[in-house]
């Protein structure tokens, strides 16, 4: 009888406010991306380091985004375009 109170004993309902949690969706992974290792000097892709495309997703068991890296035969190629393009084809 909490929600209840009595005018000259009339019942007259009470609105109590309710919170309730709103859990928003997260994004269950990020954009891929290409990675392309640079020379420091003259800023060049570097053909001698290796060149993959990583991309984060959610861990469901600890809700934590975790990073996830493929390669899948990238550096195999031996010239730059060759290696953007099947970079962009993975990706």
């Amino acid at each position: 009888m909490k929600d209840f109170f009595y005018i000259k004993n009339i019942k007259v309902p009470v609105k109590v406010p309710v919170k309730v949690p709103v859990n928003y969706l997260k994004k269950l992974f990020s954009t891929p991306k290409l990675f392309i290792p640079k020379i420091k000097e003259n800023s060049k892709p570097d053909l001698s380091k290796s060149w993959y495309v990583y991309y984060y997703f959610r861990n469901p068991h600890t809700g934590l985004l975790e990073k996830y890296i493929e390669k899948q035969g990238i550096n195999r190629l031996k010239t730059i375009s060759q290696r953007t393009q099947a970079g962009n084809n993975l990706r």
